[in-house]
């Protein structure tokens, strides 16, 4: 069976192709590819915000996500095999995280983790796990449990969980 996100991206790439295919220069694999990419990111994006919002933690589950985001851009991590079920633990771990409350201790403990992972597991240069490391201990200093918590998140997919 097809992801979904794929088989929208590919009708919506032969729909532009077909509208106006002369001056389409793009094939319809690299726009599908670039369009399944953009829904994936957009409908996780919606779809966090939106239960961060229906369950009164917009302001965490927001942090909690441009975390994560910033150190996935940075420190990479492993994709999953289908974009629907990666919309789909993503939305699920981000609601999650966003909404655990930690001590100042348990972020100290979490933050080490955090820096611990990227430096054993990320995919990423050297620079980059130090850069990433920085990010922690910046959003350390400024004791926020929700930027800690999307740290951790991102450190969590950088575990090879399939063994």
């Amino acid at each position: 069976m097809r992801d979904p996100i794929d088989v929208v991206a590919d009708r919506l790439s032969l729909s532009i192709k077909n509208t106006n295919p002369s001056e389409a220069l793009t094939s319809v694999a690299v726009m599908s590819y670039a369009l399944s990419l953009i829904i994936n990111m957009m409908l996780t994006t919606l779809l966090i915000l939106l239960i961060g919002y229906f369950t009164d933690m917009m302001q965490e589950t927001a942090k909690v996500l441009m975390a994560f985001a910033i150190l996935r851009v940075i420190a990479k991590g492993i994709h999953l095999k289908s974009l629907t079920l990666c919309v789909v633990v993503t939305t699920s771990l981000i609601t999650i995280l966003s909404h655990v409350q930690i001590s100042s201790y348990g972020m100290f403990f979490i933050s080490f983790i955090c820096i611990l992972l990227i430096f054993l597991k990320s995919p990423a240069e050297l620079k980059s796990k130090i850069l990433c490391s920085g990010i922690i201990l910046l959003f350390l200093v400024f004791q926020d449990h929700a930027l800690i918590m999307g740290c951790f998140g991102q450190a969590l997919t950088l575990i090879n969980w399939r063994r």
